[in-house]
């Protein structure tokens, strides 16, 4: 493979590339749109083709390759059907271990879009984990695909970005799908020299980021500071709800922040109180959370099932109003 490789990169510089493009959602969409601009401009692409899984509806990948006209492929791919076709496969955010007979069909090999500074956080969610973790950075990296492996393969090239400490998953999603397609054309435009000049991972500081299930994330308010329980939230926010338990309600938190507590006496009552415990901050119309280690959380809109979001105030004034202050306590 490596004699092959060498051997096609020194006759890379006489033809264009003929791509073949591997994804299925959104963050895989915004390569795939940059990809095929530089396709219509009859620029460095020459052949763009898509495969991706054309049984699953809400795939935003086929509809845009459909409505383009890009050949698409389903997956499993039928590597007859590809043979001799393509010089590249492009990877993002696909979600399968690929075997080293399809990678050679490709004489330039496969590349990967990846949303972390690798060797940080290999596997299916990096940036959730990232935020989760408090990372105050983050970034793409342009790899090389490894049979069988993920995320393992020499760095082409990273792109950093800051992570703001009110950042929400969304934002940093979309800006790394941007950023990792702009960087991907980078590369594949002086393709030559960025393989020649790829380097391996390093073997320190690697981390991992499976794959995160949709089931609602309950809050554990005797074992999370308030900042641990605010980056859980910006890391699944529009991904799934952060619940808690009051009464026989079971509620979304839908809208919240950390908070210093000040020195009124009514706040300051809440410090000899068990995590979980809350007040009404009538002025601030908010919920205020006693979390671990004496931090503290403002909640500000909720969720109830079979309900419309609403207001702390609201939730307040329909349910909690009228219960004793012994139940103001979050499970």
């Amino acid at each position: 493979m490596i004699f092959k490789l060498s051997r096609h990169l020194s006759t890379f510089h006489r033809k264009r590339l003929s791509v073949l493009f591997f994804g299925n959602d959104k963050f895989s969409l915004a390569s795939l749109e940059l990809l095929n601009k530089n396709f219509k401009q009859e620029s460095f692409v020459e052949k763009l083709c898509v495969v991706t899984h054309t049984k699953v509806q809400a795939n935003p990948v086929k509809k845009y390759a459909e409505r383009e006209n890009l050949k698409v492929f389903s997956w499993p791919v039928n590597e007859n059907d590809i043979r001799g076709q393509f010089n590249v496969g492009i990877v993002v955010s696909f979600g399968h271990l690929l075997s080293s007979s399809l990678i050679e069909n490709f004489p330039l090999g496969m590349i990967n879009v990846h949303g972390s500074l690798l060797p940080r956080y290999r596997g299916a969610a990096p940036i959730i984990h990232a935020i989760m973790k408090g990372d105050t950075e983050t970034g793409v990296s342009i790899m090389r695909i490894k049979p069988k492996h993920f995320d393992i393969g020499e760095i082409l090239a990273q792109r950093r970005i800051p992570i703001e400490p009110d950042s929400l998953m969304p934002q940093i999603h979309d800006d790394l799908a941007q950023i990792g397609g702009s960087l991907l054309l980078e590369c594949l435009e002086n393709l030559e020299d960025s393989l020649a000049n790829a380097k391996p991972q390093s073997s320190e500081g690697v981390l991992y980021a499976p794959k995160v299930n949709k089931k609602p994330e309950a809050v554990r308010w005797e074992h999370c500071k308030a900042n641990e329980i605010f980056n859980i939230y910006r890391a699944y926010y529009s991904f799934k709800h952060l619940v808690t338990t009051w009464q026989e309600f079971s509620l979304k938190l839908l809208a919240i922040s950390v908070r210093e507590l000040s020195s009124s006496s009514q706040l300051t009552a809440l410090r000899e109180k068990p995590p979980g415990s809350f007040i009404f901050h009538k002025l601030e119309r908010c919920l205020i959370v006693k979390c671990s280690q004496d931090t503290y959380m403002n909640i500000l809109s909720v969720g109830i099932e079979g309900k419309r979001a609403m207001s702390a105030l609201d939730f307040y004034n329909g349910f909690i109003r009228k219960r004793p202050k012994e139940t103001y306590n979050f499970k």
